[in-house]
């Protein structure tokens, strides 16, 4: 039963026609195209993150630490772990929506739990591997192969989420119960969720001073985790120096931890699920009604869809939220971002390009055209019957993610400018280089979704972190920003900065109006 349950909700979440949005079968043509671009787009994002990691496992195995790296993994997988719980278990778990047709069948209800805990497993682990890969190829390169120390690393792999899982799972159904009581709980959860995610940023980087690879800067943070969480410590000992008492340590509580929350909490997430009602509350109200243009009403539309969805604002705006802490942060640690800067000068690196990457990886993280298409829904009909033309309901999904990112980013690298005294020359040249990137890649990531769109969903999380329209959002911006690397590193060699940096501003921008001018005939075709 429990193997059954599983794969018809595993079927649910990742069949490849509810990932793609088609029939790979009848759209062979379609369906190469777009593994060759989520394949170019990984091979950029592990490249990048592997080289990062590569070469700081060489220079700690040169001080015989190589061993921390094995920290890093752990954490990383942890922090996924804490995210996806704060994120799904609530509604996942303890408001389910199929309640209603799983609950008359004969299942029993800890093999239910079960089935819906191994799903939420199986997401975290797809997302972790992409993370851990690059990581475990360092440190085997560097520590020497043997194949129980692989053994124990993936078995470390597959049990570090549960206790994570165990305890944010009953944060994520508190959290939820409080702000559905409060006044504009929508918002509120949102300015948690960023106020975790940069608490922890911060803290990571605070421990520590940074060198020219940012992983430094959490080393610290890293070994901190360890001593208050000793399972991080069995995991490495067990790994690493083969301490088979460790590991058996390590999988025997994360087993037990799992084991009695599943025992636990099936009675729980049994009676949340049979007593969650909706309330309807209805007031008198004065509407006004005003006319409004249909490129500005359709822009309103998408913002209020934005903040309507906590999960949909905290994926696609942590760039603006980076940023303007960033700008911010400039007046208040100047000395320490020189500091920073000053030691990447003398590893004969300019600050320009490196400021670029920062807000090319802000920019390229706010994807919201990739999903917001699909994120209509059912209701897409509505839209479709109603005198609009497909192109102007595109172009207002690409002037909300503009809109979302651009001024801040102009905010942010003008104060950047301004107290890190990069010239006025270099400066222009870096928004120009910003703003022609923010709309490229706003461009074509509504190609993505006018491509390969999901109206069929469940819940708005399977669009927004498990659609490949969102996977090419984020990894495909990474391909793009080291394809735009490679192109400004290779003309910088016969060219002055400034010069190499205007023409690859130049280039994108003359692709972004290619796109834009095809776009009215695509949009066509792709709403019939």
């Amino acid at each position: 039963m429990y193997l059954n349950l599983v794969k018809v909700l595993f079927k649910e979440n990742f069949s490849l026609k509810r990932l793609f949005g088609f029939n790979l079968n009848q759209n062979r043509g379609k369906t190469i195209l777009i593994g060759f671009a989520l394949v170019y787009a990984l091979a950029a994002y592990l490249f990048g993150f592997g080289f990062l990691f590569f070469d700081f496992a060489k220079v700690l195995n040169e001080i015989n630490q190589v061993h921390v790296v094995l920290s890093f993994a752990v954490t990383y997988v942890i922090g996924l772990s804490v995210m996806m719980a704060l994120f799904r278990a609530s509604g996942y778990l303890f408001h389910y929506k199929d309640y209603d047709i799983l609950a008359p069948l004969p299942f029993k209800p800890y093999t239910v739990i079960l089935g819906k805990i191994t799903v939420m497993l199986l997401m975290i682990y797809i997302t972790s591997f992409l993370i851990v890969l690059p990581i475990a190829f360092a440190y085997f390169h560097f520590n020497g192969v043997s194949l129980l120390a692989i053994v124990y690393f993936i078995l470390g792999f597959l049990l570090t989420p549960l206790i994570p899982i165990v305890l944010l799972s009953f944060l994520s159904l508190g959290l939820d119960y409080v702000t559905k009581r409060l006044p504009f709980a929508k918002i509120l959860n949102i300015i948690f969720l960023f106020v975790l995610f940069f608490g922890i940023f911060a803290l990571s980087f605070s421990m520590n001073d940074t060198e020219v690879n940012p992983l430094t800067g959490q080393i610290n943070m890293v070994k901190g985790l360890s001593d208050v969480y000793p399972v991080i410590q069995w995991y490495i000992d067990g790994v690493h120096d083969l301490n088979h008492l460790h590991m058996l340590y390590y999988v025997l509580v994360s087993l037990g931890v799992f084991g009695l929350f599943v025992i636990l909490v099936t009675p729980v997430i049994k009676k949340t699920n049979q007593t969650q009602t909706k309330s309807y509350i209805t007031k008198n109200k004065k509407v006004n009604f005003e006319s409004k243009g249909l490129i500005f009403t359709l822009v309103i539309k998408e913002i209020k869809k934005y903040f309507s969805i906590p999960i949909y604002a905290v994926n696609t705006g942590l760039g603006p939220v980076l940023l303007i802490v960033a700008g911010i942060a400039s007046f208040f640690f100047k000395s320490d971002i020189q500091t920073i800067l000053d030691s990447v000068v003398e590893a004969d690196l300019p600050v320009e390009p490196l400021l670029l990457i920062l807000f090319g990886f802000s920019i390229l993280m706010t994807y919201t055209p990739a999903i917001s298409l699909s994120l209509e829904g059912k209701n897409l009909w509505i839209i479709k019957s109603l005198p609009i033309e497909p192109k102007t309901i595109m172009v207002s999904k690409i002037l909300f993610n503009l809109i979302l990112i651009v001024p801040i980013g102009i905010f942010s690298m003008v104060m950047l400018g301004y107290n890190l005294d990069i010239d006025p020359l270099s400066l222009i040249v870096m928004l120009y280089v910003m703003i022609s990137l923010a709309v490229l890649s706003s461009i074509l990531n509504a190609y993505i979704n006018l491509y390969i769109p999901k109206f069929d969903f469940q819940n708005e999380v399977e669009v927004i972190k498990q659609s490949i329209a969102s996977m090419l959002g984020v990894f495909g911006g990474f391909g793009l920003l080291v394809t735009a690397g490679f192109g400004y590193y290779g003309l910088n060699q016969i060219l002055d900065m400034n010069l190499a940096l205007f023409i690859m501003g130049s280039l994108m921008g003359a692709i972004s109006l290619g796109l834009f001018y095809y776009l009215k005939p695509v949009a066509d075709r792709q709403f019939r």
